[in-house]
């Protein structure tokens, strides 16, 4: 017998392309999928990228995962790194 896979909802992130093994997928909306164009090895943005100004300050935390304050532009950024220009 399979094990319950569950329910994973998704709103503003970049899912790129997804496999669905089991469970259930819900898109909230507002996702993008596209190149993140991440910087060096670090799994950060860097300026250009897609995820830049495109998530919602609503529910996000005040600072990033550095400690930079949000929102650095006009809009939040998607993901944990808001990107300082």
């Amino acid at each position: 017998m399979a094990a319950d896979a569950g329910t994973v909802s998704a709103t503003f992130s970049d899912i790129g392309v997804r496999t669905t093994l089991g469970g259930t997928f819900v898109d909230g909306g507002d996702n993008i999928s596209a190149d993140p164009i991440l910087r060096g090895t670090l799994p950060r943005p860097r300026l250009g990228s897609p995820v830049i100004d495109t998530g919602t300050c609503a529910g996000a935390p005040a600072t990033d995962i550095d400690g930079d304050a949000r929102p650095t532009g006009p809009g939040c950024d998607m993901g944990a790194d808001a990107v300082v220009p």
